[in-house]
């Protein structure tokens, strides 16, 4: 890993770095802001359905549920990051988080291809 300069951004110290090992470290945190960013849309989601319907608003919610939608299958996708695997999946250890997984990508699938 090179390092080329130090500098100070706010009280934080900033070293550019290249390499390999550069590159997975970016490739790790990119997947774990996309996962919080779903996590968090989730959240908000589940809040906002406990409202009353009239209360509730329906475009917010499906903006949330396809952001989420987007950025979550976005970790399992091909792209210029490390990208998340079935098996990693498999790793909860959660009866039902397979085959919601693959219904959540399913319906990815079918959203790119008749969008509503």
């Amino acid at each position: 890993m090179a390092i080329e300069a130090i500098e100070a951004v706010g009280e934080l110290p900033v070293v550019p770095a290249q390499g390999t090992q550069a590159e997975v470290l970016a490739s790790e945190i990119s997947l774990s802001y996309d996962l919080t960013f779903v996590m968090n849309c989730c959240q908000r989601l589940v809040s906002m359905l406990d409202m009353p319907e009239s209360d509730a608003d329906k475009v917010l919610i499906q903006a949330l549920w396809s952001a989420a939608h987007i950025a979550y299958a976005r970790c399992f996708n091909r792209g210029l990051r490390t990208k998340l695997q079935l098996s990693d999946v498999k790793r909860l250890d959660l009866p039902w988080a397979v085959q919601y997984h693959k219904e959540v990508l399913a319906l990815s699938d079918s959203a790119h291809s008749s969008f509503r």
